[in-house]
């Protein structure tokens, strides 16, 4: 019976330092598109991801069309419950294969890589309106349109909503996925 006590804690010490030091500076590039052959939810796999659900969003300036070499201030918006940990990852894609336009971090706490950009830092939800339960946690970004506007771009959002306990158990991601044209 000693034995397998021992050989359960060590599993669950294995498991909970794997999901705390597996990504210490933010999700992996190229991961934020549901579609990729590695996910966020390829470590958090507590739930089934969310697509579209609206507790991941991205408030930007003007997202109907994009002008060529502009550039967008965007809010980066996760709903979680007061108190959740919540981080992201952000990548733009144009649709001819060409560059996506790039991003530049407006917040403490951001990197970015060209056409992404993620939180280094799991940042709390912070109580927001009359629902003393539900908050959010934002981070401010800019996003340069391609140059050469021949082709929408995708932008692909991948939220991560944390119970914080080092685990991939209880984590939930969020998918969203915003098209915009060129003008």
């Amino acid at each position: 019976m000693r034995a397998q006590v021992c050989a359960f804690l060590a599993l669950v010490v294995a498991i909970s330092s794997n999901g705390a030091s597996a990504n210490p500076d933010g999700a992996p590039w190229g991961t934020a598109r549901p579609d990729a052959p590695e996910t966020c939810s390829s470590c958090h796999f507590d739930g089934a991801p969310g697509r579209q659900t609206g507790r991941a969003t991205v408030l930007a300036e003007a997202l109907e069309s994009y002008k060529p070499g502009s550039r967008y201030n965007w809010i980066v918006t996760v709903r979680a419950p007061v108190g959740a940990k919540a981080g992201f990852l952000l990548e733009a894609r144009s649709r001819d294969g060409g560059s996506g336009g790039f991003f530049t971090p407006f917040d403490e706490g951001l990197e970015s890589k060209g056409s992404e950009i993620r939180s280094t830092a799991p940042r709390a939800a912070e109580e927001m309106g009359a629902d003393m339960e539900q908050g959010a946690a934002l981070w401010l970004v800019e996003w340069t349109a391609p140059t050469d506007a021949e082709a929408p771009v995708d932008i692909f959002l991948a939220a991560n909503i944390s119970n914080d306990d080092a685990s991939p158990f209880g984590d939930q991601i969020e998918y969203l996925t915003i098209t915009i044209p060129p003008d």
